[in-house]
């Protein structure tokens, strides 16, 4: 899809900065480990994401990912793997540290192209 115009453009610092704010405003910069609260952070922080990305109105599909896991010591990995058209769709992923916690949280943009009149 070339010069589909700008709300097919996936900015990335954007996207990150809706993430950072998103992680930041759920978890603080220190945050206790609890794991009876983890599940909540995780769907606010999504949350959160999917509503600032989505009022940007851009022509994206998003598909928001967040891990949290307690720090003791042990590393964590992740990896993405995406199979779509390159010129418009991408993904970024922000990593971050809570004190007690860390976090991965991830954005896949999959643009929508504009709808095409049959009869025109």
């Amino acid at each position: 899809m070339a010069d589909m115009g700008p709300e097919l453009e996936f900015m990335a610092e954007d996207v990150e900065t809706v993430m950072k704010n998103a992680v930041q405003s759920t978890l603080g910069i220190e945050c206790p480990w609890v794991p009876s609260k983890v599940n909540g952070w995780t769907a606010q922080i999504v949350e959160h994401c999917l509503k600032s990305l989505t009022a940007h109105n851009k022509r994206f599909k998003y598909v928001v990912t967040c891990v949290l896991q307690q720090k003791v010591g042990a590393g964590m990995h992740t990896a993405m793997a995406t199979v779509w058209d390159a010129g418009c769709d991408a993904h970024c992923k922000v990593t971050s540290d809570h004190g007690q916690l860390e976090c991965v949280c991830a954005v896949y943009g999959l643009a929508i192209s504009p709808t095409k009149d049959p009869l025109a």
